[in-house]
């Protein structure tokens, strides 16, 4: 099995076909020589026919010979011998040229003797008849006399030919016609069995033609199984693990590694280009985890520097705070010192608007220029960080105005006076 699997593909298809082709052939030939023999022997029985048939009519020649020596011995006149003489050798013609066209077609050769045979005694009975034509003749010349001489002359000339027809015409008439008995029976059996043999090979050649086909056809069946199973199954298998060698599955096994047909090289050639691309898919792995382990690096030594550089933010950012939460400490210090004094103006101012008369009143508001002021201040002192580093801040009462005039309320006090 190995060995027929080991074959080119070419050498296996070249085998069936050669081996079909000459059972083809050798079914032709069965055919042509069967056909050729059985017409061969169609044309012996034919001949063998032709052959029983001109016994026959070589046997009613013979007779018409008999008949013309009748008339050659019952003619009265030299013409009516003539024309008996004639019609003899008619007869005589017929039976030699049928003898002959058995001679042609005979293939036996005991036959063959028969025929050859018949012709001898064809030619003796002719030379019998000559002889009887002659003292015949004699026989005319010597009516017309009435001595005694020719009445002895024509008695001795009648016992002359009775002795030539009972000597020699009687026993070749018998024999003639005892061989063309014979011929004729033999060629019938002859025809008969010929035919059987014709039939009989029509029939071999059927049946031989028949196993030759019936083998033809396994041939064939085989052969398209030969082929499913030794081509086209281990294609389509090399196939499949072609197709998922193309999907990326490096594990399969491809059928048909070691044969020596096309399958095989096919199935080398292609574990050629399963171990480079695997090769490459490794290397383009390994490219790409080297890739990705430097852009790891990458991203961790930018997240290191944008953390460094977002934590040195953050500390310019909270030493500028903690700058400005200083100076807002040292300011709403300030600021509560202020606003001490400023209590301490307002209770004295209050004290003295007591005293003052009401007209004075509105010389004891606060000027302009000492309003916004007052609101800045008061704006200030609402700062978270302010409100955190001195709570006290934002329950300073608002300074009055009347504090920073004393010396109007003073004026007007003693312009009163």
């Amino acid at each position: 099995m190995s060995f027929i699997q080991n074959l080119r593909i070419g050498t296996k298809l070249a085998v069936t076909s050669a081996l079909t082709i000459g059972l083809v052939a050798l079914m032709i030939y069965l055919q042509m020589s069967g056909g050729a023999e059985v017409q061969k022997l169609g044309m012996s029985a034919a001949g063998q026919q032709a052959i029983a048939q001109n016994a026959a009519e070589a046997k009613a020649s013979v007779r018409g010979m008999q008949i013309g020596i009748r008339d050659i011995l019952t003619s009265s006149s030299p013409a009516e011998m003539q024309k008996a003489v004639g019609y003899f050798n008619d007869r005589q013609t017929a039976a030699q040229k049928f003898a002959g066209e058995m001679a042609k077609l005979s293939r036996s050769p005991e036959n063959r003797q028969r025929i050859e045979r018949l012709t001898v005694l064809i030619g003796d009975f002719g030379k019998g008849a000559q002889q009887i034509e002659s003292v015949r003749r004699q026989e005319l010349a010597l009516e017309g006399k009435k001595d005694g001489e020719a009445a002895a002359q024509y008695a001795k000339l009648v016992a002359e030919i009775d002795g030539i027809r009972k000597g020699t015409l009687a026993p070749i008439n018998e024999e003639i016609s005892d061989l063309s008995n014979k011929i004729t029976e033999f060629s019938k059996q002859r025809s008969v069995e010929t035919r059987a043999e014709a039939e009989a090979e029509a029939a071999s050649v059927a049946r031989t033609s028949l196993v030759v086909g019936v083998l033809v056809a396994l041939v064939l069946v085989g052969a398209c199984i030969f082929s499913v199973f030794s081509i086209a199954r281990p294609m389509r298998a090399l196939t499949l693990a072609m197709e998922k060698l193309a999907a990326g599955d490096f594990s399969v096994v491809l059928p048909g590694l070691g044969r020596k047909d096309e399958v095989g090289e096919v199935a080398g050639a292609v574990e050629k280009f399963k171990i480079v691309s695997e090769q490459k898919a490794r290397a383009e792995a390994e490219a790409k985890m080297r890739q990705d382990q430097i852009a790891a690096e990458q991203r961790k030594a930018e997240m290191r520097r944008l953390a460094d550089n977002f934590e040195g933010a953050v500390g310019e950012i909270v030493g500028t705070v903690s700058s400005a939460s200083t100076e807002l400490e040292a300011s709403a210090t300030t600021l509560t010192s202020t606003a001490e004094r400023t209590q301490r103006l307002t209770t004295v101012v209050a004290a003295a608007s007591e005293e003052a008369p009401p007209t004075c009143s509105r010389w004891l508001r606060p000027p302009r220029s000492c309003r916004p002021r007052s609101r800045r201040l008061a704006g200030r002192c609402r700062n978270p960080l302010v409100s955190r580093a001195k709570p006290s801040a934002r329950r300073a009462p608002r300074p009055n105005a009347s504090a920073s005039c004393p010396r109007r309320r003073r004026g007007s006090a003693t312009s009163s006076s």
